[in-house]
């Protein structure tokens, strides 16, 4: 700050303090308001050291940069606390045993195969929701709910796994349904798996893996956008089970990106962040040098107003 600058700004904190010894402004006391009570009775002149530092900045005219927050300025800091600033996918894992070929069946299994479950293994490790173990996100399940999880430094998936869900087929099917991305574990030879068979306005990428040997897995992909055909996985791919859980869980993350990116007005967690600060930080105005002088000299009588 130059020479000039500093003298302005003493000079400014000068007028101030004239003009407020001019109208021997003097902190108030024992302001009683209509309907006062025991909170209400209060005194701001009790010499501590915020009221000095009130006063210190109304005398070096640090009022008119005094903003205030609107009432539900609280909440819109959860909500930005609340955006990610990871990209977060959730990913339906169904499984259909050997002679499955209706929606109430395939929902009913509560148990995969061996082969199944070593796979679900692979694809995260398991959280449970709702505890201090587990503080991101939680697909919409419900709090005490077991689930596989995987994440890095910007980005995180939960599987809904069909066997582990809780409740009855309907239930199963308020978080399957609303998936994007499916991932079908069928172990029935005899008819290929249909998307009608969990029939949603969504499942845009659908991953069908197929077992044709004790090792190795056929996998089939369709997708409702050829912008969505993402590898590493292709169709018609034949792959190891010891590879089948990272191909699947990489392949999902790009179908699933790619299906955010191609919806319009799509924000990366960064950006959306920025937008949420910037949306918050416009709901805060400049109080004007009445109100400010107010509530530096008996700032509950301010609050109240």
């Amino acid at each position: 700050m130059s020479a000039s600058e500093r003298s302005a700004q003493a000079q400014q904190a000068m007028d101030m303090l004239a003009f407020i010894r001019r109208s021997n402004r003097r902190p108030l006391k024992n302001i009683s308001m209509k309907n006062s009570n025991k909170e209400n009775n209060f005194s701001t002149n009790d010499g501590s050291t915020m009221q000095a530092w009130r006063k210190f900045a109304a005398d070096f005219s640090f009022i008119k940069t005094t903003q205030t927050a609107t009432t539900n300025f609280p909440r819109e800091l959860r909500h930005l606390d609340n955006t990610s600033s990871r990209e977060v996918h959730k990913v339906a894992v169904i499984y259909v045993a050997e002679g499955q070929d209706d929606k109430q069946s395939i929902l009913s299994n509560s148990n995969g195969s061996l082969h199944f479950n070593y796979f679900v293994e692979g694809l995260g490790w398991p959280v449970q929701i709702g505890t201090s173990s587990h503080l991101g996100y939680s697909g919409g399940l419900s709090v005490g709910q077991t689930t596989p999880y995987y994440s890095t430094v910007d980005t995180e998936v939960i599987f809904h796994v069909s066997t582990q869900l809780s409740g009855d087929a309907q239930m199963k099917m308020k978080h399957l349904g609303n998936d994007e991305v499916h991932v079908v574990w069928s172990e029935n030879p005899r008819q290929s798996y249909r998307r009608e068979l969990l029939a949603t306005r969504f499942c845009d990428v659908l991953i069908v893996l197929y077992p044709v040997s004790p090792v190795l897995i056929r996998v089939h992909i369709e997708t409702q956008n050829q912008l969505l055909l993402c590898g590493p996985l292709l169709d018609g791919a034949i792959i190891h089970t010891k590879q089948v859980a990272s191909l699947v869980r990489d392949t999902v993350i790009n179908a699933s990106r790619a299906y955010r990116l191609a919806q319009k007005d799509c924000d990366r967690p960064n950006k959306l962040r920025e937008k949420v600060f910037e949306q918050t930080k416009s709901t805060l105005k400049e109080m004007s040098v009445a109100d400010a002088i107010t509530q530096i000299y008996v700032p509950k009588f301010a609050f109240l107003n």
